[in-house]
């Protein structure tokens, strides 16, 4: 109410920050609230995988077994955290049921998110459209209170349901192309995975186990993919893999 022609960039500034400080935050605080972790005891694996990481530059704080398995049947591993915060999960369910070489397979694909810079290069895309859909609000507010006036001010709270409305829709509007920046990411972590572990058949049975075990659509319609899907289908994956395998071993043997 203090700032009212300035509220989208507060609003927008303040949520910024707050994604942010989660993003740094969220392994040390809020996981812990949802989930048990505890140190891998697995040494031989947890040696393998930190070398794996300093090979992509990445420095970890450690490597945790997630007790995923109280709450989910879904395998899954992951980077959590920024900077000196960050550290390897790895979900009970993909301990038990995945070899080391599918787990390597499985971070090298993590690693390449951040070989990649995708988790700076994101923040700046939320970034970007979080601006976006606060100055759309923005304008909408603006021309219902000027020109139709339907509110007195633009500090009625009686507007929150058309913030809400015109930021669900943006939302909507902007997912296709979000999705298909997400997709794009994940095709180069798959590149890095591959290229990091120089071979695809470990990337390829996790890969068909994640699909059966997160009960994942292999193969989904052009157009359900285009617009929901933030990863590409499993098919394609694979066959990139083959592809990447056969192009490696044509140079090799052309060498």
């Amino acid at each position: 109410r203090q700032a009212p022609q300035h509220w989208w960039l507060i609003a927008w500034a303040v949520f910024l920050g707050l994604f942010v400080l989660m993003a740094q935050l969220a392994p040390l605080i809020l996981f812990p609230i949802f989930y048990k972790f505890e140190p891998l005891q697995n040494e031989e694996l947890k040696a393998r995988l930190v070398r794996l990481s300093k090979r992509a530059g990445t420095k970890v704080r450690g490597v945790y077994q997630w007790k995923l398995s109280e709450k989910s049947k879904k395998a899954n591993a992951a980077l959590t955290g920024l900077g000196n915060t960050r550290r390897i999960i790895l979900a009970d369910t993909l301990l038990d049921n995945y070899s080391p070489d599918e787990i390597e397979a499985v971070l090298a694909h993590e690693l390449g998110h951040h070989a990649h810079r995708h988790i700076m290069k994101s923040i700046a895309v939320q970034a970007g459209t979080t601006l976006l859909g606060f100055w759309a609000a923005n304008w909408v507010l603006h021309y219902a209170v000027d020109r139709l006036h339907m509110f007195e001010t633009l500090s009625d709270f009686a507007n929150l349901p058309l913030l809400v409305l015109v930021t669900t829709l943006l939302s909507f509007l902007l997912l296709p192309a979000l999705n298909a920046y997400s997709r794009f990411n994940e095709r180069q972590a798959d590149r890095y995975a591959f290229q990091s572990i120089a071979r695809v058949g470990p990337f390829i049975s996790s890969m068909n186990k994640l699909a059966e075990q997160n009960l994942a659509e292999r193969a989904p319609s052009r157009w359900v993919e285009w617009f929901f899907h933030s990863h590409p289908a499993i098919s394609k994956r694979v066959q990139a893999a083959e592809t990447w395998a056969k192009v490696r071993s044509a140079a090799d043997a052309g060498g």
